[in-house]
């Protein structure tokens, strides 16, 4: 089984990574963060409204699938991990129901390239992208060290449930 999910994981990398990018404005994106008391959950930054090509990020949140590291392949160490990217420039990332960790994000239509800075001691990352319909693929650079990582997500609605069964398990019924 665990060759099975090895060889999925494989096979779906190798898709996203075989597809042809998406054309998009030639614009950079760059997102300003408004002072914490200038905004509320439910509030847009109207600085965004130029350049709208970042939305595939703040549609929704996204659950951990798999993460590649130096040709290691983990399923399993980060099952339940979820980020939120938020249309203000701000995004939560959590286990399970729990919010772990807030920050900022800032992404560059140009480049593709996502940097993720953490509130607190957190180290930032900073990530390229790629992306087609449900799936975000981030691969490392080398600026804040974490170039060896790849990770997928994956498109859900709401934060992970720890208590469900796993996808393998309901399709099995």
């Amino acid at each position: 089984m665990k060759f099975i999910h090895t060889l999925l994981t494989g096979l779906i990398l190798c898709s996203v990574f075989a597809c042809k990018p998406e054309a998009t404005p030639t614009k950079e994106t760059t997102i300003e963060v408004p002072a914490a008391d200038e905004t509320t959950t439910n509030e847009k930054n109207p600085n965004l409204a130029a350049n709208m090509s970042w939305t595939f990020l703040t549609d929704q949140l996204f659950h951990h699938r798999v993460t590649v590291e130096r040709g290691n392949v983990d399923e399993n160490e980060r099952k339940g991990h979820w980020v939120d990217f938020h249309e203000n420039g701000k995004y939560d990332y959590g286990v399970w129901g729990d919010k772990t960790l807030e920050g900022t994000w800032s992404y560059d239509d140009n480049t593709k390239v996502l940097e993720m800075k953490p509130m607190g001691d957190a180290k930032p990352s900073e990530w390229r992208l790629k992306h087609m319909e449900d799936n975000l693929i981030m691969l490392g650079t080398a600026t804040y060290g974490n170039n060896t990582q790849q990770v997928q997500w994956i498109r859900h609605e709401q934060r992970p449930d720890k208590n469900a069964k796993p996808v393998d398990e309901q399709e099995d019924q």
